[in-house]
């Protein structure tokens, strides 16, 4: 089964309590390998998170740790996170 974007935000739309919101994330450059990866380093600085919790090694490349640093974003795995719980 194909999912085009717009079927896909509508689901999202359907499926979503009414208090929240969808935004657009904003442009931020290029900083992983991976061009998904970008999506998730742009929602945890447009979110303004404390942690990103991941286990993702592109994830903690070091221009991506500068970034989420300069944005004062801690990049955590689980396991640490569980420790500063």
């Amino acid at each position: 089964m194909r999912v085009t974007i717009d079927t896909n935000q509508l689901v999202c739309a359907l499926m979503r309590p009414p208090e929240l919101e969808m935004l657009d994330l904003p442009h931020i450059p290029p900083v992983c390998r991976d061009p998904d990866d970008d999506k998730v380093v742009a929602t945890a600085v447009f979110g303004s998170v404390d942690y990103l919790v991941t286990a993702d090694k592109d994830l903690r490349a070091r221009p991506v740790v500068e970034l989420l640093g300069r944005e004062g974003i801690w990049l955590t795995t689980i396991d640490d996170l569980m420790i500063l719980l």
